[in-house]
């Protein structure tokens, strides 16, 4: 069976050691049915992950957001119109975007979560990747479904793991 869901990490970083991608990638693969409506007719997707340091994620913070301040996670998705994801249905392969992380921030936030770095940094990931498929979490209702759909996509992934 083809794979749905591939992730092309797009840098050297040790910071993935912690996490393996062929389980993320099928654990997304496996909760498919519960992403928005908007992946119908996705066959396959793929995305970028980059790791960078503080000084990277902070100019790329404050070039794109405004924020002037290092932050763990950015995305940028390619199909998004007007807060919602529109991907093209004739292509063989949808190219989501790309999500950016700062390990060092995600390593700093984890004990403020009370998480490990392994699952703070799992978090992260599948927090750009729902970014990248047009969920947001400006709006409360938002927030809550985007959270709800995180923790099942990361609980699928620690029943996998196993």
């Amino acid at each position: 069976m083809t794979k749905r869901v591939e992730i092309d990490v797009a840098s050297d970083d040790t910071s993935l050691e912690e996490i393996n991608l062929e389980v993320l990638e099928q654990a997304i693969e496996d909760m498919w049915s519960c992403l928005p409506d908007s992946v119908e007719g996705v066959i396959k997707c793929r995305f970028s992950l980059s790791f960078v340091d503080k000084e990277v994620i902070k100019e790329i913070n404050g070039r794109y957001r405004g924020i002037d301040e290092p932050t763990d996670v950015l995305s940028f998705p390619l199909w998004e119109e007007k807060g919602t994801f529109v991907p093209p249905r004739h292509m063989p392969v949808v190219e989501l975007g790309d999500v950016v992380v700062c390990p060092e921030v995600v390593e700093e936030n984890a004990p403020i979560n009370g998480k490990s770095y392994g699952d703070e940094l799992l978090l992260v990931i599948v927090h750009g990747f729902l970014h990248l498929i047009g969920m947001d979490h400006c709006e409360e209702r938002e927030k809550e479904h985007m959270w709800r759909l995180q923790e099942k996509i990361i609980d699928k992934y620690k029943e996998l793991i196993k």
